[in-house]
């Protein structure tokens, strides 16, 4: 019997308006098909939880974007975890409370250098493979860069509240 990983997918800009657009159960019926178990999906924003045989965060990626393409139609960029990596993004937060506190995953190590103190009173920290952010005012008050931009990776953003409640849903 094979070892199975928990895994959670990130699909990148989906559901934000008329593009783009993918139902929860069809992004569900797309993993399973994909032969990944205990699949389950958290709001419309592209969140999915899934089982599947040992393979690399990396190997998933490209696996669910061949698939969304090839079977929806949908050329999304997917970001995936496993659940011990996740839980390592959620245990190196170096902010406090729960307030105005985001993270955005990226797809590669960034190697830009870039001074916080341009972007206050937002605050950010960089971690593996993840910009860690506190936003006082919002995303919509916020002057920060936009991070694939400024990095040169894929990126995704989740607000903390939802970063906690996938990583309780991998954690099983």
């Amino acid at each position: 019997m094979r070892a199975m990983t928990t895994h959670v997918a990130l699909l990148r800009a989906v559901n934000l308006g008329p593009t783009n657009r993918i139902a929860m159960a069809d992004l569900r019926a797309l993993l399973e098909g994909l032969g990944y178990g205990d699949v389950r999906t958290l709001q419309v924003a592209g969140n999915a939880v899934f089982t599947a045989p040992a393979r690399s965060a990396a190997t998933v990626e490209r696996a669910v974007e061949k698939a969304l393409a090839n079977d929806l139609r949908l050329p999304v960029k997917v970001l995936a975890r496993s659940a011990s990596d996740l839980g390592k993004v959620v245990a190196g937060n170096p902010f406090t409370g729960d307030k105005g506190l985001h993270a955005v995953f990226l797809s590669g190590q960034p190697k830009a250098d870039l001074d916080p103190a341009e972007y206050a009173p937002a605050e950010f920290a960089f971690g593996d493979r993840v910009v860690y952010l506190r936003l006082p005012h919002g995303i919509a008050g916020s002057r920060l860069p936009s991070w694939e931009k400024v990095l040169g990776v894929t990126a995704t953003a989740r607000n903390w509240n939802t970063v906690t409640k996938l990583h309780a849903l991998a954690k099983g």
